[in-house]
């Protein structure tokens, strides 16, 4: 039985709203051609230097305890020898960061820093940089969690998010999000990134997931020993994570998640089966209640 970190969701900050305005300014473009260019953090490239530091590029997902908000995130710590960062959310918000000025000049000396704007803030920490840490993530006064990874030139992270719920129930539901940290590429031999961690978030609890199961995909794919993977074929979002078994919620869950872009189907990879969601089935430990679903992914 797998073991998954459990965290609870922060008590609920209440932040003061400031009304952001965009100004259209003049471009000299005689200037921009002298100007460094700085790139958000999503567009930054890892620095092949930064590999084995604590400095570089981290990316992962982040969703709310709340509802089902939920994003992709990618922060910047000195890649550039800038902190910032940018989460692109699923309803296509676009929320960015800076280093907080208080922790700027400690930034050469900290592992801890706090990413600020006008709707919130949340704490990185990367006393163990290869275990990137967020805590106390709020926007808008509302609680978020995130999960990340370090990215690096050579493995380059990636993330599928999605959300879930029991048919006919929207109470047992929320965000169901995989990441690749990009360390085991090619696992099958048709190219992609293996699966390295799941995010599940439901109220007020999030459940973690770093270890996966090898499945049976020969009838489908001609492999017995697959290995779950996200891009495979070189294919963005096309997911192979069929057969798993996580622990959330005081109860054990078995869930599907296959999808492929080039035809948009979802897919049983075991049998080259189109089905119409990814699936889930949840059972408590005394196995006395179960709870069935679907898990779709955010296109």
């Amino acid at each position: 039985m797998k073991h998954l970190k459990t965290l609870f969701a922060p008590v609920m900050l209440s932040f003061l709203l400031l009304a952001c305005t965009q100004e259209n300014d003049t471009i000299d473009d005689s200037f921009n051609l002298t100007a460094p260019i700085y790139q958000s953090a999503n567009n930054q490239i890892p620095s092949e230097s930064l590999d084995n530091s604590e400095n570089g590029i981290y990316f992962g997902v982040i969703a709310s305890g709340v509802d089902r908000s939920r994003g992709k995130i990618w922060i910047n710590v000195g890649n550039d020898n800038r902190y910032n960062a940018y989460a692109e959310m699923v309803d296509g918000k676009i929320i960015q960061f800076d280093l907080k000025a208080e922790t700027k000049e400690q930034s050469a000396t900290t592992s801890e820093y706090t990413y600020t704007n006008s709707a919130g803030s949340f704490n990185l920490d990367l006393s163990n940089y290869n275990q990137p840490v967020v805590s106390n993530a709020v926007l808008n006064g509302v609680s978020y969690f995130a999960h990340l990874v370090k990215s690096r030139s050579h493995n380059r992270a990636s993330a599928i998010t999605t959300s879930f719920e029991e048919n006919n129930n929207p109470v047992f539901g929320g965000t169901w999000n995989l990441i690749s940290d990009g360390s085991i590429s090619d696992p099958n031999g048709i190219n992609g990134e293996a699966v390295t961690s799941l995010m599940i978030t439901m109220g007020t609890q999030v459940f973690i997931d770093n270890s996966f199961e090898n499945y049976n995909a020969n009838y489908c794919l001609g492999i017995s020993d697959f290995v779950p993977t996200l891009s495979g074929n070189s294919v963005a979002n096309t997911v192979m994570c069929d057969y798993q078994s996580s622990t959330m919620a005081g109860g054990t869950v078995k869930w599907n998640l296959g999808y492929d872009p080039l035809e948009a189907e979802y897919i049983d990879w075991r049998w080259c089966e189109v089905i119409t969601s990814g699936s889930f089935t949840w059972t408590n430990e005394a196995a006395t209640s179960s709870r069935v679903g679907w898990i779709v992914m955010d296109l």
